[in-house]
This record gives structure tokens, C-alpha cells and sequence, in this order.
């Protein structure tokens, strides 16, 4: 994944009431160009999601695609195209996001550099391993003229770039 944290959702649907419109109206936000109807999310459906992740496993669309329908007593829908295999798809990034900021972690920023070098603290970052999984290390934070830079562990040449990826401060 590319982009860690998902920008504000164009249409927030704060319930299961406001999700079941949204699915038997899906003209009002499917139909809006992009990424405005790519970009709604469902908090009830992100609960459901981590409920599923919770006590089945790993969430794959169209399983808890099913398995949402299966508890609600709603007919399947097309996997592909429908409102609410959208949906689960749309909010697979926003459950992410939500994880990451439960978790702490920010969007790095030079500022969150600055903050870091002045409070003699180390930053974590993470970021992608080679085997597609997560990886976090703690850096140093460097002053070099007027930029600050995260250095990894035992290197003086190499910095790590933070713009956009997930990043905590490290308590001294």
C-alpha cells in the first residue's frame, strides 16, 4: 500500500442505519465522480470488519462480504460492482488508518523531525519490508544545516524518508 493514511472521507456514514441507505441509494455517492465515491466510509462497516478480523481472521472482501449478508439477512449481492462489496473495499483503508492512529503513529511530517530532534527523542518509522510485509525502525534524528533527517541504526550516510509514511515519537 502506497498511501498509508486515507484522507478524509468525502461522505461519512456514521451508522448501519446511514449504510443501509447509502446501499439502497448508492445513486447519491456511486455516481459522483471521482473519488468522491470512492472515498465513504462506514463506520459500522469498519466495525464489522474488525469484528470479522476479530473472530474469523483475515478479512478478505468478498468473505465478509458474505458474512455481513449471512448475520443481516440481506440476499447476496454481485461480488463485484455492488454497494456493498464497494464499501468493503473502500473501508479496507480506512480500517487501516484507524489502526494506525490507535496505535499512535502519524503521518510523518518534517515538523514531527523537528519535535523529535528538540524533545531528544527517537523516531519510529515504518514502512514496507521486501517480502511485502510491515517493518518499523527507530531513528536517530540528525540536524544536517537546516533540514532534520531520520537516520537508521548504525549508518552515518543514510536517512530515511518520512513524508507520508507512518511515524511515532519514541519515548526517551
Amino acid at each position: 500500500m502506497n498511501r498509508e493514511f486515507m484522507p478524509e472521507p468525502s461522505l461519512l456514514l456514521p451508522d448501519k442505519a446511514a449504510t443501509v441507505h447509502a446501499m439502497a441509494h448508492p445513486e447519491e455517492w456511486m455516481k459522483k465522480p471521482y473519488p468522491f465515491g470512492w472515498m465513504v466510509k462506514s463506520v459500522w462497516l469498519c466495525e464489522q470488519m474488525n469484528e470479522y478480523e476479530r473472530t474469523v481472521g483475515y478479512v478478505y472482501n468478498v468473505a465478509v462480504m458474505r458474512w455481513i449478508e449471512q448475520r443481516e439477512g440481506w440476499e447476496p449481492s454481485d461480488e463485484n460492482g455492488s454497494p456493498l462489496s464497494q464499501l468493503i473495499y473502500n473501508n479496507q483503508g480506512f480500517r487501516w488508518t484507524d489502526k494506525l492512529i490507535a496505535d499512535g503513529w502519524q503521518e510523518g511530517h518534517e515538523t514531527m523531525l523537528v519535535q523529535a530532534f528538540r524533545e531528544r527523542k527517537k523516531i519510529e518509522v515504518m514502512s514496507d519490508n521486501l517480502m511485502g510485509g510491515k517493518v518499523s525502525t527507530v531513528c536517530s534524528v540528525v540536524q544536517l544545516g537546516d533540514r532534520y533527517y531520520a537516520r537508521p541504526p548504525r549508518k552515518r550516510k543514510y536517512h530515511i524518508l518520512i513524508d507520508g509514511k507512518p511515524v511515532r515519537l519514541v519515548p526517551a
